[in-house]
């Protein structure tokens, strides 16, 4: 049986197979085994990074090898069994806004100094359409200003606190992009914001905070009429899914 040697495939066939590949296990798996397959490892540019769970070795390896304008996607996290990452992070990349052509990036958590190298360049990122916040334990006004700037270009957006959708907005511009939106914070009140800033949200992810009655809502404070999925988790382990 003839065998087909992967440092022989055609450069296009290359970065079609990288396009279902973690950047992640592509440089730590095959970079430095060939001449070959480092030319194409280094001239791809479409790159997923998840260094969610990541040894610290590969995360090492991955951020000494991969330019910046290489990636589209990031994933950081700094949970007990990747403590320190985003510190890491950035003292392999200075400044986030280096990553030009980034669309999502998700922060699962992240340490306060971090929080702000973050918030620094995040404005900057012109290509990004996907952004998530799940965990953040120091918020300021630094962090509120840096989002709120990214929310009219952003198609997906998951927050862990309602407030930084609401309270943190004063531009009357809706967010006409937004199509995805998942709450991990939020109340009743929340909802006439929501509707009058993400008029053309086809999906909504909410969990309210438990309340001893339910509002009355009016016209004007229920979801937008484009959903087409809808999910209402409560913290008394309630929910609906519509």
């Amino acid at each position: 049986m003839s065998q087909i040697l992967f440092d022989q495939l055609p450069v296009e066939l290359v970065h079609s197979i990288f396009n279902y590949l973690l950047g992640n296990d592509i440089f730590y798996a095959l970079f430095n085994l060939s001449p070959y397959l480092d030319f194409i490892i280094v001239n791809y540019d479409r790159y997923c990074l998840n260094f969610n769970s990541c040894h610290k070795s590969q995360f090492d390896f991955v951020c000494c090898h991969i330019r910046p304008d290489q990636v589209v996607s990031l994933t950081l996290s700094d949970a007990n069994d990747t403590p320190d990452q985003s510190k890491l992070f950035f003292s392999y990349f200075k400044n986030i806004e280096h990553f030009v052509r980034l669309r999502s990036l998700r922060i699962l958590q992240i340490d306060k100094n971090s929080l702000k190298s973050l918030c620094i360049g995040l404005s900057q990122l012109k290509l990004l359409s996907s952004l998530e916040f799940t965990v953040v334990h120091s918020v300021s006004e630094q962090f509120n200003n840096a989002i709120v700037q990214l929310f009219p270009q952003l198609n997906r957006l998951v927050l862990y606190d309602a407030r930084h959708l609401t309270a943190t907005t004063t531009t009357p511009q809706p967010f006409s992009r937004l199509r995805h939106l998942t709450l991990g914070e939020c109340w009743f009140v929340h909802l006439q914001r929501i509707s009058h800033l993400a008029p053309n949200l086809t999906s909504l992810d909410i969990t309210v905070q438990e309340s001893t009655t339910w509002p009355v809502l009016s016209y004007d404070q229920m979801p937008p009429q484009s959903l087409v999925r809808l999910i209402i988790k409560m913290t008394s382990k309630l929910h609906f899914v519509i």
